[in-house]
């Protein structure tokens, strides 16, 4: 497994729930039940901050994580356009197994719900 995705699921960016936020997207996997919370504040066009809470594997978590620093400063029409291969390199380091897609990418179904 990617050290990257481990650093961040030991000492993750942002965990934390934060119900005051701007917009809010949960997403839930149907496979394996992890899930993502994602809170996001907005000002200007911009994403000001991104936290992140859920329960899941590593991967999940990490990939979270991951997801919430990268939103950090970007303009919000940025990240609607945000696809899987753009979140799956986030971790560049590993090639996650295709079977894993789904855990990696929860966060960014959360990202896509909120906008």
């Amino acid at each position: 497994m990617s050290n990257v995705i481990l650093e961040h699921w030991q000492k993750p960016f942002h965990r934390e729930r934060r119900p005051e936020a701007d917009l809010h997207g949960r997403s839930v996997s149907p496979v394996c039940g992890d899930e993502i919370d994602l809170y996001l504040f907005v000002g200007g066009g911009m994403i000001q901050d991104a936290f992140f809470d859920g329960e899941g594997c590593t991967i999940c978590l990490g990939m979270a994580s991951l997801t919430a620093r990268h939103l950090v400063g970007m303009p919000v029409d940025a990240a609607r356009r945000l696809t899987e291969a753009d979140v799956l390199s986030l971790a560049s380091d590993v090639d996650i197994d295709r079977r894993r897609h789904g855990c990696a990418l929860v966060a960014l179904k959360a990202l896509q719900a909120a906008l």
